[in-house]
């Protein structure tokens, strides 16, 4: 064991060294040359523009000269004399307050003779003034003067000047086609130096290549020694003149991002080896930690406990092959155990569910004995009228063949004998079909069938039938129709159990109401065709009502109740695709409406 230990250390020590920190090595070293050539391109474009963006300024100042200039040539070149052009050079001044001074000459001098010579506008510098040439041509083109527009120097450095400085201690120069200084920190050699005499070959020879890139109207950058400290140099030409302007700025300043980096990496390197050396601890106490895990096992089993299982590991040293030897040890003890449990309870949980079975069968068998002696009786009752009344009919008859008038019946018994018999009669054949429709009901309600609709019925007429029928057998009952729709709606459905249904309501309430206000509403919803049923009377209670929805379920023995009806009419409305709803916010009796698609 103690071989192994020495093993497992020194592979650690080994992965430590061979792998961790090679790749930190490398990968701050990556890190570092190109965070550094990123840096300090980064470093000269910022530079770089900032430059432009002082050339963009100084080049507003020499647009407006030019494009003023312009503006008024055309107007000289027409009125091409002395009053005029002096009005014209006086309107310019007012109108411009950069334009220090404006001339038309017509003889060449010493500013306007390389106009005269080429014939083209130009920028010329002298004496601490910029000026704007540009030829005058009167009809013909011949070419009769120059204007001259002239811009101080000083409103250059103030358009130079008035930005923000990034730099605090970057300066700019500018000079001319030649070199000579037009522009400088240093008033003293403006105009009277230029970038090559001012500076030795043999020992500046930066400056003087500067000095030939500027004066050839390059742009770029370069790094020179001035004044025995390293400066960096952003140079760039001022369009439309032979000018060029360049900024000057610390070499620690300018790339001061670009020389903390190696501070910042040695940063990285310290904060890498503290992270590798807690994550490092981390790994060596993860690496250990299954051998305490096993401890802690091997002490819960021997204190009898197999719940808790070891998880598997996916190391293929020693260690993870012990955790998962020891884990299929564990899941073979528990899925033993569990079978014996799950056995015992499968059985336990079978018997209980036999015991309910059979507790629910014998409560079914014993309702639906109590019913059938219900319904025998309730049947045994219009059975026993009818054949009494019969043999009273029989009895009366064969006296009369006798002629034993005593016991004829009178008209009036006789016709009273004959309503008791229909109603009756009547009576029977409404309970035995509702016997045969439970029993057919059941069947398709068991399956989720619906029912055949290929009966196209008009809803107001249904609906007359229904209570001219409730009326002929319950003639005492005062029932009364109202309708929202023409007679004209129809509605396909099954006929024989739509008046089935509405039947039995309407019977419902003649039986358990006042019965004198019974009401059969017609109305419609989008969707859908109403029937409501409501009267006057006891209604239902909660209790009640969760009886009608059960078949085979006699409500009180005193209300004659089949414990049919209503359950049959659920039946019939759900088998139409529809739904009998009984409305529990009517207080006044019993409220049921029977909803039926259209």
């Amino acid at each position: 064991m103690s071989r192994r230990r020495r093993s497992l250390s020194r592979n650690l020590s080994l992965g430590i060294l061979l792998l961790g920190v090679p790749i930190i090595l490398l990968s701050l070293g990556i890190l570092f040359y190109q965070s550094r050539y990123l840096i300090r391109q980064e470093t000269t474009e910022n530079f770089t523009t900032t430059l432009n963006k002082v050339i963009q300024r100084v080049r507003s100042y020499t647009v407006m000269i030019e494009t003023a200039t312009n503006a008024n040539a055309w107007i000289m070149e027409e009125n091409f004399n002395p009053e005029s052009l002096q009005a014209l050079s006086r309107r310019m001044i007012s109108m411009n307050p950069n334009i220090a001074h404006c001339t038309v000459s017509t003889q060449p001098d010493a500013r306007t003779k390389t106009v005269f010579d080429s014939g083209k506008a130009c920028w010329v510098d002298s004496a601490g003034i910029a000026s704007y040439c540009r030829p005058l041509r009167t009809d013909g083109g011949h070419l009769a003067g120059v204007v001259t527009v002239d811009l101080s120097f000083s409103h250059l450095v103030e358009a130079i000047n008035s930005g923000e400085q990034p730099y605090p201690h970057a300066y700019f120069v500018m000079v001319s086609g030649d070199g000579r200084y037009l522009i400088h920190p240093d008033t003293t050699r403006v105009f009277k130096k230029t970038l090559f005499e001012d500076h030795d070959p043999n020992r500046s020879p930066d400056m003087i290549a500067l000095a030939y890139e500027m004066t050839a109207g390059k742009q770029g950058t370069m790094h020179v020694n001035i004044d025995g400290k390293e400066r960096h140099v952003a140079f760039a030409p001022i369009e439309g003149t032979s000018w060029s302007l360049a900024m000057v700025g610390l070499e620690d300043e300018v790339l001061a991002s670009y020389q903390h980096l190696a501070y910042i990496i040695i940063a990285l390197i310290l904060l890498g080896l503290v992270l590798g050396f807690w994550f490092c601890n981390r790994a060596v106490k993860r690496i250990i930690s299954p051998i305490h895990r096993l401890l802690g096992m091997t002490e819960k089993i021997t204190n009898g406990h197999y719940d808790e299982v070891m998880p598997l590991s996916d190391r293929e040293d020693e260690i993870g092959l012990l955790q998962n030897s020891f884990a299929a040890m564990q899941r073979s003890l528990n899925s033993q155990m569990e079978s014996i449990h799950d056995a015992t309870e499968a059985l336990r949980l079978r018997n209980e569910y036999r015991v309910q079975d059979i507790e629910t069968t014998r409560v079914n068998i014993q309702r639906k004995i109590s019913f059938i002696k219900s319904v025998l009786h309730q049947i045994r009752t219009p059975l026993s009228i009818i054949t009494g009344f019969a043999n009273m009919l029989y009895d009366s008859i064969a006296a009369q063949r006798i002629g034993d008038e005593t016991k004829a019946i009178s008209t009036d018994y006789l016709n009273e004998i004959c309503v008791s018999m229909k109603h009756n009669a009547i009576h029977l054949k409404r309970m035995v079909l509702m016997l045969f429709d439970s029993a057919e009901t059941e069947t398709s309600s068991s399956q989720g069938l619906l029912y055949n609709k290929s009966d196209e019925m008009s809803c107001n007429v249904l609906a007359r039938m229904c209570v001219d029928y409730t009326k002929s057998h319950y003639p005492d009952q005062q029932i009364t129709f109202g309708t929202e729709l023409p007679d004209t709606t129809y509605i396909l459905t099954n006929h024989f159990f739509l008046l089935r249904t509405i039947r039995e309501l309407l019977a419902n309430a003649a039986k358990f109401s006042d019965g004198k206000h019974i009401r059969l509403y017609v109305t419609e919803t989008e969707t859908t065709v109403r029937f409501i049923v409501e009267d006057e009377g006891p209604g239902l209670s909660e209790e009640l009502l969760d009886l009608t929805l059960k078949p085979l379920v006699e409500m009180d023995d005193q209300l004659e109740h089949s414990g049919l009806g209503l359950p049959m009419a659920y039946r019939h409305a759900n088998g139409l695709g529809g739904s009998l709803v009984h409305d529990t916010s009517y207080l006044d009796g019993c409220r049921y409406i029977l909803e039926i698609p259209k």
